[in-house]
């Protein structure tokens, strides 16, 4: 199982063309650093057990940050 070690952002705009005017409409880029076990066998048939550190990226529009954000808090309130 992965560990939260930390969580960062970056905000994207994207270009929507109308026939008025040009908008930029944000975007959040959401980076959860997670750090997990990896075992290695060793010649003498024993474990090394190392941490190992990943990243898991994805894009979230604007109008969704709210719901996550209420998802998050009723997982909360349910299971702590």
């Amino acid at each position: 199982m992965e560990n939260l070690l930390s969580l960062r952002h970056n905000v994207f705009y994207a270009k929507e063309k109308n026939d008025k005017k040009e908008e930029y409409i944000p975007f959040i880029e959401m980076v959860f650093i997670t750090e997990k076990p990896n075992y290695k066998l060793t010649n003498e048939r024993g474990l090394i057990r190392e941490r190992t550190v990943d990243e898991h990226r994805f894009i979230i529009p604007n109008e969704c940050i709210d719901s996550l954000i209420n998802e998050l808090q009723a997982i909360k309130e349910k299971h702590l």
